[in-house]
């Protein structure tokens, strides 16, 4: 006696001749992620601002009497080296620093950079004790280790939000004479800081910026008119 069952229907219809074969079930939906991502992005907003309002307290708000943060500061000397074009950065000095053009380099420098940057280039005047950031020790590394294209640059075309003007009107040859100034401050001698001050604005411009208009002169007394019929005044006795 067999033991095996008949096949029930569903088997007798998958197993007859030419039956097709029965299509799986689809897969169950995946969760969306979306609330996920918004979750993430509102949370990542939050530190940031979170980290900005920490970092205005820490530094004293917008003072520009402050003192730059360190990232700040790292910021900022990145910032500045992006904003230089390469092309400009491998530029190179065609004119050789020489004795008489560097004393010429100096009275420039004196006359229109040192109240900012001092005559010695340490930066540490009354403006550049109150620029936000601070002048650059023009001496140290972070100067002399740019390239002359870079200085050149920098001279011609100044810096955004730095305090750094632009000098656009100076003739090629006395920037670059005066970058050749900047590469000689690390050894700029006592007697060449005394001949500077000569040249500082408040010897150069002794008289004030704005002309003073000079009083206009007192008009001259007249005599009040004489009533008529009344004798002309007599002009003294013979």
């Amino acid at each position: 006696m067999s033991d095996a069952r008949p096949p029930r229907g569903d088997d007798r219809r998958n197993s007859a001749p030419g039956a097709k074969p029965k299509s799986p079930a689809p897969p169950p939906p995946k969760p969306r992620r979306v609330p996920w991502i918004v979750a993430i992005v509102v949370v990542g907003l939050a530190v940031l601002v979170g980290g900005f309002f920490l970092w205005l307290g820490s530094a004293g708000g917008f003072s520009a009497r402050a003192k730059p943060t360190g990232i700040e500061a790292f910021l900022a000397r990145t910032m500045r080296s992006l904003a230089l074009p390469s092309r400009a950065s491998h530029r190179k000095n065609p004119y050789p620093s020489a004795p008489a053009a560097l004393v010429t380099a100096g009275e420039n420098f004196a006359a229109h950079c040192a109240i900012c940057h001092n005559n010695n280039g340490d930066g540490k005047t009354t403006f550049g004790r109150n620029l936000y950031p601070h002048p650059p020790d023009l001496r140290g590394f972070t100067t002399q280790d740019k390239s002359d294209g870079d200085l050149y640059y920098t001279i011609r075309n100044g810096i955004r939000l730095s305090g750094m003007p632009a000098f656009p009107d100076d003739s090629p040859r006395r920037t670059w004479e005066l970058v050749n100034f900047i590469r000689h401050l690390p050894k700029i001698t006592p007697r060449e800081l005394r001949q500077m001050r000569k040249y500082n604005p408040k010897t150069i411009f002794p008289a004030p910026l704005m002309p003073q208009s000079k009083p206009a002169a007192p008009a001259p007394a007249q005599m009040p008119p004489a009533h008529p019929g009344s004798p002309a005044p007599s002009k003294g006795r013979k």
